[in-house]
């Protein structure tokens, strides 16, 4: 009895342990490679934060003003890049064990390009919208998101170069709590 007793405890116990808990810790990989800690706030509200990096492939439009050129110029870059992402967010529970977030936030880091060489100092904004399934019997959840933005890549060497890119990324996360 004692045992049956203590096998009902320790499941509800479990069962709870990720919802009582106000840390998750975890990786994100995706568009991008990282940590991710999220931190709750109260019933509703969390702040996200990850450091990773990434491969990214994207448009850009890059505008030069100087030397009596007025210039703007639209093409493909191809980057690497590493970068802090702290993001706020609005959860909320579409079901038991399941939640849709949504926010936005900033980024900030260093990019650089493949074919140039040439390094890029990045700042950002992003939204982003995903779901998250917590595990009913053990303390982990798993997140999927996607996170439009927009960024600015500013170079200091001798092009001043001043790119502005769509920043978007897609990412499944997996955190443990508590």
């Amino acid at each position: 009895m004692k045992k049956k007793l203590l096998i009902i405890l320790f499941s509800f116990l479990a069962t709870t342990f990720c919802f009582a808990q106000k840390n998750e810790l975890g990786v994100v990989v995706g568009s991008y490679n990282g940590l991710s800690y999220k931190r709750v706030v109260n019933d509703k509200f969390a702040t996200l934060t990850e450091v990773g990096f990434g491969l990214q492939a994207t448009k850009f439009s890059d505008h030069y003003n100087g030397g009596g050129l007025n210039i703007s110029v639209h093409g493909n870059i191809d980057l690497w890049d590493v970068h802090i992402n702290q993001n706020f967010l609005f959860n909320y529970e579409i079901s038991n064990n399941l939640f849709l977030y949504a926010g936005g936030g900033v980024t900030i880091g260093y990019a650089q390009e493949f074919n140039y060489n040439e390094g890029f100092a990045k700042t950002g904004i992003n939204a982003i919208v995903g779901l998250e399934y917590r595990l009913p019997t053990v303390p982990l959840g798993i997140a999927f998101d996607f996170r439009p933005g927009y960024a600015n890549l500013t170079s200091s060497s001798e092009r001043d170069v001043n790119v502005s890119i769509f920043d978007w990324k897609l990412a499944l996360a997996l955190r443990y709590c508590f």
